[in-house]
This record gives structure tokens, C-alpha cells and sequence, in this order.
């Protein structure tokens, strides 16, 4: 119960901390924990056209900060805090999204560039408390890169 806990209780004082204290009171500017976000104003871009079955490697947190602004997006897409687990980790790619329905309006949405969902990448609820949904995390490519395929050695040949 800790393990959930004590990070649901950091947050929401975080939270609480952004609008309704003064500054000298805050942790990290009121930062969410572990802090996800950077201070891009223009979010950058990075196509690798990643198909299903490939397999990639989640870039590691530092690196993936570095392509989001103050909020923790990406040209729209936010770099959630339960995305961390993932960092540097090898993973397959699961499908492409490019449409999707928001929850809230039940419209159809066309996202303007496509997302990614990784094999087995679910939101586990580590840090927003005993959330149980089990949802896909989406992913954009700048935030992933591709990796080589292993090496056949040649028939005959042992491998060191």
C-alpha cells in the first residue's frame, strides 16, 4: 500500500502546491514526481516510420525531456510520469495510431501525426495511485529509436 501511496501523496501536494502556496514552498517549482516536462516552446519532430513488429529502444528519460515542453508534451502528446518504467528498455512495436475517441467527448479524433503503442507498455498505476485501467501508453518516434536487427552468423560458424 506504501509503494502506492506515498507517491499519490507527493503528487498531490505537488499539484496542490502549484496554485495554492508560495513559491519558497514548493518542491521543484511544484513539479510532478519523477519530473517528465522541460522548457521547449516548440516541441521538436522525428519520423522514423516505425511498423509493427519492429523492434525499438525507449530512450532514456533525460533524453526524452529534451524534446518536451513546460507541460510534459509533445506536440500535444503528453510524456506521462507512468511512461518512466519504460525508459531504456528494448520493446516491439505493437501498431500505429492515427485516430483515436476521446473518452470524455466520444468523438472520433484524427490525430494530427501518429502515435505509437509498444508490446506490453501499459499504464500500471505507479504513480497515480491504484488506477486498475491497464490502458496502452502512446508514444511518439522522437522519443524511440530503432534498433539493428540481430546478426545471422553464417551456417557452420559458432558465436563467441
Amino acid at each position: 500500500m506504501l509503494r502506492y501511496l506515498v507517491p499519490f501523496l507527493i503528487d498531490t501536494y505537488q499539484g496542490i502546491s502549484r496554485h495554492k502556496l508560495p513559491p519558497w514552498l514548493r518542491i521543484r517549482g511544484g513539479a510532478a514526481v519523477p519530473a517528465v516536462h522541460d522548457r521547449l516552446i516548440k516541441t521538436p519532430v522525428k519520423r522514423l516510420d516505425l511498423q509493427p513488429g519492429e523492434q525499438v529502444r525507449v530512450r532514456t528519460r533525460q533524453e526524452i525531456r529534451q524534446s518536451l515542453n513546460r507541460e510534459g508534451r509533445n506536440r500535444g502528446l503528453s510524456f506521462d510520469v507512468e511512461m518512466t518504467p519504460y525508459c531504456g528498455r528494448s520493446m516491439r512495436v505493437q501498431r500505429r495510431v492515427n485516430r483515436l475517441i476521446d473518452d470524455w467527448t466520444r468523438q472520433m479524433l484524427d490525430l494530427p501525426s501518429d502515435c505509437i503503442v509498444l508490446e506490453g507498455a501499459l499504464c500500471m498505476g505507479l504513480y497515480h495511485g491504484l488506477c486498475t485501467r491497464r490502458t496502452d501508453t502512446y508514444w511518439r518516434e522522437i522519443w524511440l529509436e530503432r534498433e539493428a536487427p540481430p546478426q545471422a552468423t553464417p551456417k557452420g560458424e559458432v558465436e563467441a
